[in-house]
């Protein structure tokens, strides 16, 4: 069986490694917003219910996503598992498979790992640049997390379009995990769908809504695509009551706007505060802020010995910060101005 991955928080483990308490720790390792949409009262009777998607629910996904292929689900994390099976299912065969190099490691993962009872393995390509036309062969799949977690990069929209145009042309599969894209929802490949028979895209209600414990994605393709997710997914696999937040959350266009407002102020704070601190170039994206640096390991221990958890990339040379609220920047900007002077 394959390794847990670490994709940040786990509180209780560097509690109990540090010797502190958990409520006293700031966490900044997720790239979750610190600012949650605020949880309304949820009617009894939604509790009671099995889940079911209203048509005002299905209006309001219609217009936050504009398009009307989409399926909810238990978090793009539950779609991510699965797309290899149904891949497999499609073209009878192994593929080539492009995933970043640097990037959510769960997609490498489950097309490693999600054939293990087969003969054959996918041959998982992992990249720093684009494949070209010529090194794609036929039924390859290409993985792009835009923007990147962590490095915070975006393609252009033609980038995209050129690159879905040649998977098509090699009976191809693109999947676009578009988790932090909520931000500027314009940057969105969605427009597309309706072109593309092979075109996946992965959203995430947990990031820009700070709402990673309901559970919500959605998946936006063709009804195929989305017929066959639908039948591998089963019935009520996202909770009543997350639906009814989901349907406030993204009907309420105020709170939104706001949100953006936010996370803009203290993304901007929190890049000036590492720019002067580490003396480097910071990237990333206004849910998180990337530094590279030589010694990223030891400045991650020296930040949970003083309380402060921060993502350390896989490759250990690199550090995630999450966007801190006002308090939690002030918090992080004493413990940095204290390891400058160091």
């Amino acid at each position: 069986m394959p390794k847990q991955l670490s994709h940040g928080g786990e509180l209780e483990k560097f509690s109990k490694q540090y010797g502190i308490a958990i409520d006293d720790w700031l966490d900044l390792s997720t790239g979750i917003s610190p600012y949650s949409y605020p949880i309304p009262i949820i009617p009894t009777k939604i509790w009671q219910r099995l889940p079911e998607k209203t048509d005002a629910f299905t209006q309001v996904v219609n217009d936050y996503y504009q398009t009307k292929n989409w399926l909810v689900c238990s978090g793009s994390q539950s779609a991510i598992q699965v797309l290899p099976k149904l891949w497999f299912n499609k073209c009878q065969q192994v593929s080539k498979v492009w995933v970043p190099k640097i990037g959510y490691k769960e997609h490498a993962k489950a097309w490693t790992y999600t054939l293990l009872n087969r003969s054959t393995q996918n041959s998982v390509i992992q990249y720093k640049e684009l494949p070209t036309f010529e090194a794609l062969t036929e039924n390859c799949v290409v993985i792009i997390i835009n923007p990147n977690n962590p490095t915070g990069q975006v393609y252009r929209k033609q980038i995209l379009l050129d690159l879905a145009n040649n998977l098509k042309m090699k009976k191809g599969l693109l999947i676009i995990d578009e988790a932090f894209i909520d931000y500027e929802k314009e940057q969105s490949f969605f427009e597309e769908i309706s072109h593309f028979s092979n075109l996946v895209i992965l959203r995430s209600l947990g990031k820009f809504f700070g709402l990673a414990g309901l559970r919500v994605g959605f998946i936006l393709s063709n009804q195929h695509w989305l017929d066959d997710f639908d039948s591998e997914l089963g019935i009520w696999s996202v909770t009543g009551p997350s639906l009814y937040v989901t349907e406030q959350a993204l009907r309420n266009i105020d709170w939104q706007k706001a949100q953006k407002q936010r996370l803009a102020f203290q993304s901007e704070r929190l890049a000036v505060l590492l720019e002067d601190c580490f003396e480097t170039l910071v990237k990333g994206t206004t849910l998180f802020k990337s530094v590279e640096l030589d010694h990223a390991t030891d400045i991650h221990q020296q930040l949970c010995r003083q309380g402060i958890l921060v993502r350390l990339s896989d490759e250990k040379d690199r550090l995630r910060f999450g966007i801190p609220d006002e308090v939690g920047y002030q918090r992080l900007f004493d413990v940095l101005i204290q390891l400058k002077k160091c």
